[in-house]
């Protein structure tokens, strides 16, 4: 029946698609939940299970070898990155994965699971287990290359998320953010539509400012583009160099003074300063003492 003679698997399997799963065990059959993140599918005569273990993506096979309905597993293999199941990173320089650079380590990881090229489903790596992300009404992911972009509707455009798997492990993390404004609408929106990289070089650019971790410019004169609302950092803010602090957030700010009617609080610890907006939006200038910002760092643009 099975190579372990005290196990085997049975499946409801409704019009070619696995209905429910059930192990046989010392001659016990139980239903086994189908979790999230995992899949089932029919390859012929064949289950096979697809599920993310440690951002790899696993397929583990079944074979009712003797045509009794009770199938047993037979084999697992692992697919890291590769680019029939999870999309990894590319090597052209089309502004895909391999034109980054960054040190993502310290950034949150994601993975995708793929059916015929289209992104199904998303997952974040949380304390080392995947979990999996909702997919809402007004988001979709489609594929570049090697990235995975994230295109989310507002009522005013699109802001456009690129995920890029830069060391080719499978795991993904966002390098940049773009907006994309809908010209038949007048409402209040971003001001920059270029792509807000996470991580600068020795060009003057715009950086764009995220909570899955701390961004930063590189040499040159950089503007560092608050718009995501949420905990955000800044690892090289320099007067010195020309760089700036722009508030592009599409809420309709117009000056400085309206935005420091937000201000709830600024702590200074000789380290960094951190400016609070209420409980859930922080930026923090790692290297900055308060008393050295003045009203020519910031930029107020929406």
């Amino acid at each position: 029946m099975s190579n372990d003679a005290n196990k085997g698997y049975k499946f409801d399997i409704q019009n070619g698609v696995i209905r429910a799963v059930y192990e046989i065990e010392n001659g016990r059959m139980k239903w086994e939940s189908i979790d999230q993140g995992e899949s089932w599918t029919v390859d012929g005569t064949q289950v096979v299970k697809t599920e993310y273990d440690d951002g790899r993506l696993e397929n583990t096979r079944y074979v009712d070898a003797d045509g009794d309905g009770i199938y047993s597993k037979v084999n697992a293999t692992y697919a890291a990155g590769s680019s029939d199941d999870v999309p990894g990173a590319s090597s052209d320089n089309s502004g895909n994965a391999s034109s980054y650079s960054a040190n993502l380590s310290g950034r949150e990881k994601y993975s995708f699971e793929l059916n015929s090229g289209t992104v199904v489903a998303a997952f974040e790596l949380e304390h080392g287990v995947n979990q999996r992300k909702s997919l809402d009404y007004n988001e979709r992911y489609t594929l570049e290359g090697g990235d995975v972009l994230k295109i989310e509707t507002k009522y005013n455009g699109e802001e456009i998320t690129r995920y890029s798997d830069v060391d080719g492990d499978g795991l993904f993390a966002k390098v940049s953010e773009q907006w994309v404004g809908n010209t038949a609408n007048t409402a209040v929106a971003p001001v920059i539509r270029e792509s807000l990289h996470y991580e600068g070089n020795e060009r003057d650019e715009h950086i764009g400012l995220t909570a899955d971790g701390a961004s930063f410019g590189g040499g040159g004169s950089d503007q560092f583009v608050f718009r995501q609302l949420g905990h955000v950092k800044v690892d090289d803010f320099h007067h010195a160099e020309g760089d700036k602090l722009v508030f592009d957030t599409g809420l309709g700010l117009t000056s400085l003074a309206q935005l420091l009617g937000f201000v709830s609080a600024i702590r200074d610890n000789g380290q960094e300063t951190v400016v609070e907006f209420g409980d859930s939006v922080s930026l923090t200038l790692v290297g900055v003492n308060a008393a050295s910002l003045t009203v020519s760092d910031f930029q107020i643009l929406s």
